[in-house]
Parts: C-alpha cells; structure tokens; sequence
C-alpha cells in the first residue's frame, strides 16, 4: 500500500466505506449510430472530446438505424442519446442538462463561476487575538459543537476549471457524477473522513425566511436593534446578513464580553454577550463553508435556529445537510441559464484530490496528521486555466486512475 493511500480516518479511526463507482463498464460494446424521435437526428459530439477511449458506448435498440439529419432539440424527450443515456425514462430532464446542449453545438453565453468563500475563513482564524486562544468559554463550545473542524479545510483559492468540468457531468436524477467508468458521488463516509463533522443526529428542518422573518432572527438571537437591522434585510431583499456585518457583530460582542470578565455583579450581562457572540462566530462559520450559497457576500440567517441551545449543537446532522445543499447547486449547475457553481466547493475539490489523484496537480502537507480532517492533506496549485483539458482527462479517465475504498483499505492511486 503506498503511503499516499494510507490512513483515511474519521475522526481519527478508519473508515470503512467512500464514494466508489456506481457501475463499471469494462468492455463497452461496439458503437452504433442511433436516432430518436425528435426533431431531428444524428451523432453526439463527446462532451470534452473526440477520443473514442474517452467515452461510455451504449448499444442503441436494434430497431434505429443511422441518420445523417441534425442532433435532437433541447428539451424534446427522446429515445436514447447516442453515446449517452438510451433509456430516457431514467434521465428525464436530460433535454435540459447544459451537455444536451454542448451536444447541439452551444454552451453558456457567459463564462461560469465558482464560488468559494474559503478564503474569509483562513483570514478569521489568522486574524484571532492572541488572548483569544485561551479562553475556554468560547473554543470549548465552538469544539463541543462538532463544527471547530471546519476552520482547517478551507483554501484561499479553488480549480475552476476542474469544479465546472466534474459538474457537467452530474445528473440530478441520480445524485452522481456520470464518468466513462460508471458514476461516482460524493457520499457522506466523504464527509466524515475529509471534514470530520457529525453526519448523524436529527436533520436541519427548516423553511425560507421572508425579509421580516430574517429580521426577527437577528433580533432574536444576535440581540441586535430592530429598525438598524431592519435597513440590512431590506438593502438585501432577503433574510441574509452580509459576511463584514457578521464579522463586526462577533468582534464587537467578543471585546465586550471581555470586558464583563473582571466586573462583579455583571455575570448576566458577561453571558449574555457571550452567547450571542459565539452564535454570531458560528453563524459565519458555516455561512462561508457548508451553506456557501450564489449571494457570494452574505449569508442565510435561518441557521441562527440551530444555535438557539448552544450544548445541542452538534445533534445536529450538518454533514448530511451540507451534502444535500451542494447536490442541490450541483443540479443547479447543470442549467444550460446557469452561470455560477456554489455550495461547500472546497469539499468538493478535496473530493476529486481524494479520489482522482493524477487528474489535477496538488501538493500533500508533510505536517499532516491522522487525527486531523483528510481535507487538510491537500495543499491546492494553479490548475489548468480552461475546463476543456479538464474535460478532456475526464474523456480519457480509466478504473485505475480513481482510488476507491473497500474494508480493507484503499486501492489503486
């Protein structure tokens, strides 16, 4: 077993399961060129490519036979894809999926984003007062909580180029990645090993927040003034706070708490800015990682709920939560209308440096350590500028390019 392939943990004790390939196609049979029933009929040009190796080959029905007429339209059901889905009533939104129209010679009239607020992290934890490093109050929660993990599996920057190639190629309708060997998702052993978060507990429940209804949380759990407050929602046109607001808040009720320590009679009043200074620290924390959403500068506010009772925090599943906020962008993503990719991206980049170890360049952290988040191993250099060589290895992706787990440990890699 090579040392690269050794000790995937969570929390410390070995893993028994990850994200594996779905299905394997060892020996794809012959191509044959089909047609549907749209408008219009022909050849799928490959998503990234035109390596015949680089491609899934279905056999179409034996009842279609070859046309040399136009690729189907956007949006009309079809029979089967040649060269991709046959049976549509497995993929029914395929028509609508950004490949369908790569496939008719288009893309995105814009270029996509990724967003990633990763950076503001790493900043907020370099920034901490020396002082604040003792004091027992504020990390003893913030490590009770089950979320102190995430102030280490950030980076400044992600791969663009490599987030948007693997999002074109997942499907909602079965919550994975479709890759010429089979389909691989992110799972949640994934977010164990590589984030060290809980993924069990009871699910976060909630519904959205109207501007007023944002408000009243901020009231509510930040204590702050309503009509001061109020001007925020409202400049924002939704139950966000911004990410530099959130930050003030936390800084100030952190100095004031400190202020309370050594006053006598001021229990109360020391607690009070002490709770609401570590909601507000956790707010930003998940705000800027697990539920990075495209307003790119702030953060949803209805997570506040959950930092209500501060010794229930880590009952919560964040992991499970997390994951299915980023299969929600990921889906979203597959938009030919969509223009940006959010949601946890440096998960998903500490995903494909997990499983996919060639396809990209990174560096490994010497000063690693079992018992910390997998995600930490990684260190991220300047990937390709373009998502089309990123398309193109994908193309060309092989079993043993992909390390997969079984109980016995990793193989391939």
């Amino acid at each position: 077993m090579d040392n690269e392939d050794v000790g995937r943990t969570r929390r410390g004790k070995e893993a028994l399961h990850a994200s594996v390939p779905k299905e394997q196609v060892p020996n794809a049979p012959p191509r044959r060129r089909g047609r549907g029933r749209g408008r219009g009929r022909g050849r799928r040009e490959e998503l990234g490519g035109s390596s015949s190796q680089s491609q899934i080959d279905i056999e179409m029905p034996s009842s279609q036979s070859a046309s040399g007429s136009q690729p189907p339209s956007v949006g009309v059901v079809q029979e089967g894809y040649d060269g991709g889905p046959s049976n549509m009533s497995l993929l029914p939104s395929f028509g609508q999926h950004i490949a369908a129209k790569i496939w008719n010679g288009g893309g995105r009239e814009n270029t996509p984003r990724v967003l990633n607020n990763g950076k503001r992290i790493i900043d907020l934890k370099s920034a901490l007062p020396p002082d604040v490093a003792a004091m027992g109050w504020f990390w003893n929660v913030i490590r009770a909580s089950g979320l102190y993990p995430l102030l280490e599996t950030n980076y400044g920057q992600v791969d663009h180029g490599l987030l948007i190639a693997f999002s074109l190629r997942w499907h909602s309708e079965t919550s994975s990645f479709h890759l010429p060997v089979g389909e691989m998702t992110i799972a949640l052993d994934d977010i164990s090993c590589l984030l060290h978060i809980p993924v069990g507990g009871n699910l976060l429940f909630h519904e959205s927040l109207s501007i007023h209804q944002g408000t009243e949380y901020l009231v509510n759990y930040l204590g702050l003034e309503f009509e001061e407050i109020a001007a925020e929602t409202k400049r924002l046109k939704s139950a966000h706070i911004t990410y530099d607001t959130l930050l003030s808040i936390y800084t100030s009720y952190l100095t004031e708490a400190k202020s309370y320590a050594n006053q006598p009679g001021e229990e109360d009043s020391m607690e009070w800015y002490r709770t609401r200074c570590i909601r507000a620290f956790l707010l930003y924390l998940v705000g800027c990682t697990l539920f990075s959403d495209k307003a790119g500068s702030s953060c949803c506010v209805v997570y506040l709920k959950y930092f209500d009772e501060l010794t229930t925090v880590n009952q919560w599943s964040w992991g499970a939560t997390a994951l299915a906020f980023l299969y929600n962008y990921l889906g979203d993503f597959t938009k030919p209308s969509c223009t940006s990719l959010s949601g946890y991206t440096c998960l998903m980049q500490a995903w494909i440096y997990e499983h996919f170890p060639d396809i990209c360049p990174r560096d490994l952290d010497i000063s690693y350590t079992e018992d910390r988040p997998r995600a930490t191993r990684y260190m991220l250099r300047q990937g390709h500028a373009i998502q089309q060589c990123y398309r193109k290895a994908l193309d060309r992706l092989e079993v043993d390019d992909i390390r997969r787990r079984t109980s016995f440990g990793f193989q391939g890699g």
